[in-house]
């Protein structure tokens, strides 16, 4: 990095003296030329150390992840939004983006989507798991903090994988220890719940009936969210997990959030954004999240 950033000086130095030279001021070619000859070593240095698309997977071409190390052996898994059926993990969301490249190495993780994909994504996000607790174990992190942070969707799909992980349910991809934290950003507690929602309140459409979207079938949605709802998985040995979700957010109602924390048995908090939608939080929100998540990470 330090060799890179000597190499992009002299070229600045370098061109400024030719187009300075006659004392006139740059013109708009020569700044191109500029950027053009610094660009390809800024880019470089910004993310030599990123490893994108590992795949976990040889299933489906989603089943992929990118890595963004940091400068502790704590690791975040992320998990994007979108509704189980759009999405992508370069789709760095605000509540992440503080993370990358920070004490924390953070993957952000793919995994199926679409319509009636249920539960595909739920099984990749176990595998995934699986496969950075393993990666970490191989590289020199500790595969005992890994924590898991997810967003809307994405929330759902964190909250489901801490709760299956850490339990003694059986799967696919059976992970060896629980993750340390859950960070739930205004995610799905309730399938059938936010089903229900979605089709009779008056405030909501149909069209965004997002579960049944994703599950495919009217018929199956009760089964999957009898199976995969993280209300109906909580337990004693659950990961301490920690929420954000807006008060006034009429996509995923804030008394799933409630509901769900006050049957938590463990460790958790849930932290209301007072008169905030469905996660437009605003900067100040957003750095108040980060700081706190952080501390919690910490902790």
């Amino acid at each position: 990095m330090k060799k890179l950033v000597f190499q992009n000086l002299i070229l600045f130095k370098f061109f400024r003296a030719i187009v300075d030279k006659s004392g006139q001021r740059k013109s708009v070619l020569n700044l191109r030329l500029i950027i053009l000859l610094l660009l390809p070593n800024l880019l470089y240095a910004s993310s030599e150390d990123t490893i994108l698309d590992i795949a976990y997977g040889d299933l489906h071409p989603l089943q992929k992840m990118d890595f963004y190390p940091g400068s502790s052996k704590r690791s975040i898994m992320y998990l994007h939004g979108k509704g189980w059926v759009a999405g992508d993990k370069r789709d760095l969301y605000q509540g992440i983006k503080p993370f990358i490249r920070s004490e924390f190495n953070v993957f952000s993780v793919n995994f199926r989507v679409g319509h009636a994909t249920a539960p595909k994504a739920i099984e990749d996000v176990l595998c995934a798991y699986q496969y950075i607790e393993s990666y970490s174990e191989s590289v020199g992190l500790s595969s005992r903090h890994i924590s898991i942070m997810g967003r809307s969707a994405g929330g759902h799909l964190a909250l489901t994988a801490g709760l299956i992980i850490s339990s003694n349910k059986s799967h696919i991809c059976k992970s060896s220890y629980p993750p340390f934290a859950v960070i739930n950003l205004f995610g799905i507690t309730d399938l059938l719940g936010l089903h229900q929602y979605d089709t009779n309140s008056p405030l909501a459409d149909p069209k965004h009936d997002f579960p049944r979207k994703w599950i495919g079938d009217t018929m199956r949605v009760e089964a999957i969210s009898r199976q995969f709802s993280p209300i109906n998985l909580i337990h004693s040995q659950a990961p301490k997990i920690l929420s954000f979700h807006g008060t006034k957010d009429s996509v995923v109602p804030f008394r799933q959030a409630k509901r769900f924390h006050d049957l938590l048995e463990t460790p958790n908090e849930l932290y209301p954004m007072l008169d905030k939608k469905h996660g437009d939080f605003g900067p100040i929100g957003w750095r108040i999240i980060v700081s706190k998540i952080k501390t919690f990470l910490r902790s």
